[in-house]
């Protein structure tokens, strides 16, 4: 029997038909995607010096990296083209904007009917991961404060009511890293 889960990026969903157990992935009513090329260590580079600052001009890429601009602004290019880079944004410190309280939610049940559209557009629903052992998902949310995230779960208890068969909820009492993957990282 096919499970249907939705994979989250940073760019949006991807609708994704699981097929079995073991977790063979393929994606459903999404354009083939072209064989990566793998990165070469020019391309890694360039990656590892934006990774250190976003913001840094084509010129101060090109000294880091020993290569002329015209190159890294070429290489910049085709990463963005080959979706290798999928965006430039900013990295917000939540707790000052008042996105304080982050929550981990465990859910198994029918993932046809509580995977809805207005389930994936919610603010406080940050990341979503399709996971092994006797959960389905593991969804990270984020929220002012306990209210807000109360509010959340009693909508959602009502809302999904007879889809939902188990839930956990873990709410993060300490942030101890927050880093993201390093290009080039083993």
């Amino acid at each position: 029997m096919d499970v249907r889960t939705i994979i989250m990026s940073k760019t949006g969903t991807e609708e994704v038909t699981q097929r079995s157990t073991k977790g063979s992935l393929k994606a459903k009513g999404s354009r083939p995607r072209a064989k990566a090329e793998p990165l070469d260590e020019v391309d890694r580079a360039i990656l590892a010096a934006l990774q250190e600052d976003g913001r840094r001009p084509i010129r101060a890429i090109a000294t880091a990296t020993g290569l002329r601009p015209s190159t890294v602004h070429q290489r910049l290019a085709r990463l963005l083209q080959r979706k290798v880079i999928r965006r430039f944004t900013i990295d917000v410190d939540e707790e000052a904007v008042g996105g304080g309280l982050v929550v981990f939610l465990l859910l198994s049940g029918d993932l046809d009917t509580y995977l809805d559209d207005s389930f994936l557009r919610q603010p406080a629903v940050l990341e979503i991961f399709g996971i092994t052992g006797e959960f389905d998902l593991l969804i990270k949310l984020r929220f002012s404060g306990m209210g807000q995230f109360s509010r959340f779960l009693i909508d959602f208890r009502e809302r999904y009511r007879g889809s939902v068969h188990k839930t956990v909820t873990m709410v993060a009492t300490a942030q101890l890293k927050d880093q993201r993957w390093a290009v080039g990282a083993d």
